[in-house]
């Protein structure tokens, strides 16, 4: 997979990020309705992130697709969807 310059960066910037910060990126996401490609990169940056810490993003991904609708928790290296 080639990752754009966008993306690139986000995953330099999400790296230096604890993974508690990680979480508040992600929950800043949530309920966001506006769509341009430079934030599918950002998420797309995220994903890679997650996943080298190990963490599960199985609730919130499946395939291409990001669920946006709930915010996270991380919880014994998951994120797990809330409801406020």
């Amino acid at each position: 997979m080639t990752l754009d310059e966008h993306t690139i960066e986000f995953t330099k910037s999400f790296r230096k990020k604890t993974d508690e910060e990680l979480v508040a990126s992600f929950n800043r996401e949530v309920g966001v309705k506006g769509w341009v490609s430079i934030r599918g990169s950002y998420l797309e940056a995220m994903r890679i992130v997650l996943a080298e810490r190990g963490i599960d993003i199985s609730s919130v991904h499946e395939g291409t697709s990001t669920k946006l609708d709930k915010k996270v928790i991380l919880k014994d290296k998951k994120l797990v969807r809330v409801d406020e």
